[in-house]
């Protein structure tokens, strides 16, 4: 079929389509509601089929809003526009998998220095600690990043030096929170590779200066494996310094360091890419052995690591074998597989106990997978962890994104797509194979749907199926594929940058090209760290009794930052708690059956658990929507008996 032909009969079946999705939405405009109204009330003989026992459960409005958005959203705007949105997309891809390299009269200038490796490394190390000048004097008291994640963080490193390696817990289970059945803890957010080295430091600083290494000992690592996997690429230093800059300081990472310690370690990111892409040009299997060495220390870092890097490696074998017209390719497929079940088998302790789990389905799926994404926007407009994230125009455009400002931070940089834009519409540089590579994974981290500046379009992306594979809809936040983005942006820019020099004429501008670029790009990601967690623990904890040491204890009031400060709290009082916070919670536990409004009988549930004390902090809000998250003290006045009061906390015994 010529391109002509194809082009006639797409516009024909698009123009049916249309046709086809005015004509039902006209039928159900007219008829829709009292279809349903009769299906409703039994007056169709397919009542029971449509509504089965649900109707006795939800009111008739229900169903005529899920009808009115299922047909208006998803059918008459969403269809066409999935259809028109992966023509596009389509489109863009062959066209940029269909250039090579050799269409270009320009290549890259190998240009290499002897010790780079080690320049970028101090280079990395001194622009760490310019980030950090704001709170240098704190980082031997407090956690850097705002009292949120970070404390649940905390908890995990004292849970693993105190609990752990004394014996007396483990890394499965723990009744020290959700008492007294406690929780599995197989999906819970263990970071392996941060809690062994948390075990490694905590023998020479105490667990706040632990934190704060383990925190920012990524930059210069990852800035190094970047410039290893740049400078293999390019053969020129100068070249890798920047990618490695530009990817060991994204605003991922950034936000990562504030929050999250299992997704805060990138460095080992880039040399799976490096010891994949060995593997592939490479004979032997040494280069794959490696790659699967460095597939299992991005897990040991974090589980969405492992899913990140298979897409990633199937990415891989998908473009090659387009390049090859061959479905099978047999050697990358073997070296694949084998870089895959290396990782798999050194993993399968754990992954026997997980794996059936996620199959069946029991509650790891989490939520956020529609609310963490990347927002089109997002990627062009400087986000909040930018210095100019927070002024006038861009401030607003920040605020209308879903998600929070750490998962948002998925800004590329201006001056970087400006650079790129120009190489592009010149056509100076083979960078488009890494551009395939960047909006890839951008599509990865859109999640199930398309958000436009906050708003919602029905597409179908590539989310919408992986949610519903075992396992790998476990990954409940979507924008975090949005790091191998950052990992071939990293490689485009510089060459890109490169090519725009190289095309100058007059030294002097190629002078001020060579010395402007980086530092654009330099000013554009820099971002003090200007953030940290002072936190007191209360005293009411000192009040328990002596006898009582150990005793469980039930705090209120209930709330997802609420939990952090109790576990935060907890590495200090040592006491099990009713309350709690995993990353998956597999199982119902007293919190979930404790009654909030009749306090007498809350007091008898708590009694019969052994549950001695409540603790209020009147200080902390609670999440309203959730029960137990607003509590009135007059109400545990009047039932328990109070040990304790200040400004901040009540102290109740319950027996």
């Amino acid at each position: 079929m010529t391109e002509s032909n194809g082009r006639s009969r797409y516009i024909k079946l698009f123009s049916l389509l249309l046709i086809s999705l005015l004509v039902g939405g006209v039928l159900f405009y007219f008829f829709g509601e009292s279809v349903i109204t009769d299906l409703y009330n039994g007056r169709i003989p397919f009542t029971s089929i449509e509504f089965s026992s649900q109707t006795l459960e939800r009111p008739l409005d229900y169903y005529l809003e899920r009808a009115d958005i299922i047909v208006w959203d998803f059918l008459v705007v969403g269809l066409p526009l999935t259809v028109l949105f992966w023509t596009l997309v389509y489109f863009v891809f062959r066209k940029l998998l269909r250039v090579s390299s050799r269409q270009f009269d320009w290549s890259i200038p190998e240009k290499e220095f002897k010790y780079d490796v080690l320049v970028g490394f101090l280079l990395y190390c001194g622009i760490t600690v310019l980030y950090c000048l704001p709170i240098l004097e704190k980082l031997s008291t407090q956690m850097i990043g705002p009292p949120e994640d970070n404390m649940f963080f905390y908890w995990n490193f004292w849970w693993m030096c105190e609990k752990v390696m004394t014996g007396s817990g483990n890394l499965v289970f723990t009744d020290y929170m959700f008492y007294p059945e406690g929780t599995f803890l197989y999906y819970h957010s263990w970071s392996f590779y941060s809690l062994w080295l948390s075990v490694l430091l905590n023998q020479f600083f105490n667990q706040v200066v632990t934190y704060n290494i383990i925190a920012l000992h990524g930059y210069p690592l990852a800035g190094v494996t970047a410039f290893l996997l740049v400078k293999y690429l390019t053969r020129n230093s100068y070249l890798a310094l920047l990618g490695g800059f530009m990817f060991a300081f994204c605003p991922y990472h950034f936000g990562r360091t504030l929050h999250h310690m299992n997704l805060n370690p990138i460095h080992f990111v880039p040399l799976l890419v490096l010891f994949h892409i060995k593997s592939v040009r490479s004979r032997g299997y040494s280069n794959a052995i490696l790659a699967g060495l460095f597939l299992l220390l991005n897990t040991l870092c974090s589980w969405v690591y492992m899913i990140v890097c298979i897409y990633f490696m199937a990415l891989s074998y998908i473009y090659i074998a387009l390049k090859k017209r061959g479905l099978i390719v047999k050697d990358v497929l073997i070296k694949t597989c084998l870089t895959v079940g290396l990782a798999i088998v050194a993993l399968s302790p754990w992954l026997v106990k997980m794996i059936p789990i996620g199959v069946q389905g029991m509650k790891v799926k989490g939520i956020g997978r529609t609310l963490f994404v990347t927002d089109v926007f997002s990627i062009f407009v400087p986000g909040e962890y930018h210095w100019a994230g927070n002024f006038g125009p861009i401030a607003d455009i920040n605020s209308l994104f879903t998600g929070n400002k750490w998962e948002i931070a998925t800004y590329l940089g201006l001056f970087s797509l400006v650079i790129i834009a120009i190489v592009i519409v010149r056509k100076m540089a083979p960078i488009h194979k890494y551009l395939a590579g960047v909006l890839a994974f951008i599509m990865l981290s859109l999640g199930p749907e398309l958000h436009v500046l906050g708003n919602v379009l029905y597409l179908a992306l590539p989310d919408s199926v992986l949610a519903y594979v075992p396992l790998f809809s476990s990954l409940r936040t979507p924008v975090r594929n949005i790091l191998f983005a950052y990992i071939f942006w990293s490689i485009a820019v510089p060459i890109a940058s490169a090519a725009l020099i190289g095309s100058v004429k007059k030294h002097w501008l190629k002078v001020l090209l060579i010395v402007a670029i980086p530092l654009l790009i330099f000013v554009d990601f820099f971002r003090f760290f200007d953030e940290t967690a002072d936190l007191t623990v209360p005293t009411c904890y000192e009040m328990i009794p002596d006898e009582d040491v150990g005793a469980p204890l039930l705090d209120l009031p209930y709330g997802y930052v609420a939990m952090q400060y109790y576990k935060y709290y907890q590495t200090f009082h040592n006491h099990p708690m009713v309350q709690g916070h995993t990353s998956r919670k597999l199982s119902e536990t007293l919190i979930d059956t404790l009654d909030f409004e009749d306090i007498e009988r809350q007091r008898e549930q708590l009694t019969n658990a052994e549950v001695r004390y409540v603790i209020i902090h009147k200080d902390i809000k609670g999440e309203k929507s959730k029960e137990g998250g607003e509590v009135d003290p007059a109400m545990y006045n009047e039932v328990y008996d109070t040990v304790y009061e200040d400004s901040c906390t009540i102290l109740y015994r319950v027996y």
